[in-house]
């Protein structure tokens, strides 16, 4: 969701230039804080944690793009006053555990900031969603490795739908160090056990777009091969071994517009002369000032997943290696010094006889240099 959000805040500058300007303009955008509060998350019914995550803009000019909301109040609320607090888990975001919430009840989020505003979302009603039917991979020699979801709704009561995914792959190196360097003097000397830099690792990324697709204009409720991932082709997610876990929403055609519109909105950011941006308004308002704009959309409903996994020798022709070029290095203190003390190569070894030294970039002896050494819990 992370990066979503970067995209959203694009979104928002680009809205407050204002619509129909055809001159050529160049804005000054980038020290405006709108600060407009940012709402991600699902009312979610049984089996998964709902969790609610909060942030605010920021200027263009910050790299950080969005900023966490701590110290917030949030709670699940029903029409019939019931109510759920949440627990602060993380940086802006706030978890209500797992819920099994009454069907013939509507729910919504309420939330107080630390400055006093209240926002609330709209009640909403508990959508039906369907299980995932499968989730399949194609290989598509011009492009890469397609990923395709399929689901049905026999009672064709569904119709609107939304995916999210989590990809994760397994990262390998090609060479053992078994040499450290000391610096004063400088030295090689052998790898402490406990010191052993990790030869296999794994990296993960979140989808970033906004993956939509309604069966409303079909006779039956169904979705055969909608894609919602690639893996271009070299990538190093297919290097060893990939995983991805697709996550699917069901929700009402307002919520469907909204997400339209949103990714219309933050796919279409390029040009001042391009259509400007609608404004997006979601389902969550400003008690306190009903003026001021929010960002999100909340739904209710249960949530579907399932998790594929693909081998780099089930895909033909897959061709991505890491490359790693071993260079000679003077066993020599000046030698050592140069290429070593800064971290430009990694020592692997050296010749018994000569003392040379044979050496490579970080990344090739290293693989947390580019990923996490913690192997998931999930993996297989």
């Amino acid at each position: 969701m992370g990066n979503r959000l970067k995209h959203i805040v694009l979104f928002v500058f680009a809205l407050a230039l204002g619509y129909g300007c055809k001159d050529p303009y160049t804005p000054d955008i980038t020290t405006r804080n709108l600060n407009y509060l940012v709402v991600e998350g699902q009312i979610i019914n049984g089996q998964k944690e709902t969790r609610i995550k909060l942030s605010r803009t920021a200027m263009m000019a910050d790299s950080a793009y969005v900023r966490d909301e701590n110290n917030a109040i949030v709670r699940i609320e029903s029409d019939n006053n019931q109510t759920v607090e949440t627990v602060k888990v993380g940086d802006g975001l706030y978890s209500a555990g797992i819920l099994n919430l009454d069907v013939n009840q509507k729910y919504r989020v309420y939330i107080q900031t630390l400055d006093g505003k209240e926002y609330t979302s709209a009640f909403v009603s508990i959508y039906n969603n369907p299980p995932i039917d499968s989730v399949n991979w194609r290989w598509d020699a011009s492009e890469g490795v397609k990923v395709f979801v399929n689901t049905h709704d026999p009672n064709n009561n569904t119709r609107y739908y939304r995916w999210e995914y989590e990809e994760t792959w397994q990262h390998d190196v090609y060479f053992e160090s078994s040499l450290k360097y000391l610096p004063q003097p400088p030295r090689l000397i052998d790898r402490p056990l406990n010191e052993a830099l990790p030869l296999r690792c794994w990296q993960y990324e979140n989808s970033s777009s906004i993956i939509l697709h309604s069966t409303q204009r079909l006779a039956n409720d169904v979705v055969k091969d909608k894609q919602v991932a690639l893996v271009p082709n070299g990538s190093w997610k297919l290097g060893v071994k990939y995983t991805i876990l697709v996550r699917q929403f069901a929700m009402d055609k307002q919520a469907l517009d909204y997400w339209q519109m949103m990714k219309r909105n933050t796919e279409s950011l390029g040009s001042i002369f391009d259509p400007q941006p609608s404004e997006s308004r979601g389902n969550i308002t400003c008690v306190t000032n009903p003026s001021e704009p929010v960002i999100g959309w909340i739904s209710a409903g249960s949530v579907q997943e399932e998790r594929i996994w693909i081998r780099r020798s089930e895909v033909p022709g897959w061709r991505y290696a890491l490359t790693c070029e071993e260079y000679d290095i003077s066993p020599n203190p000046d030698s050592l010094q140069f290429f070593f003390e800064g971290g430009m190569l990694t020592p692997i070894s050296q010749d018994p006889l000569t003392g040379r030294v044979k050496a490579v970039a970080p990344y090739c002896a290293d693989c947390s240099v580019r990923a996490n050494p913690v192997r998931p819990s999930y993996w297989q």
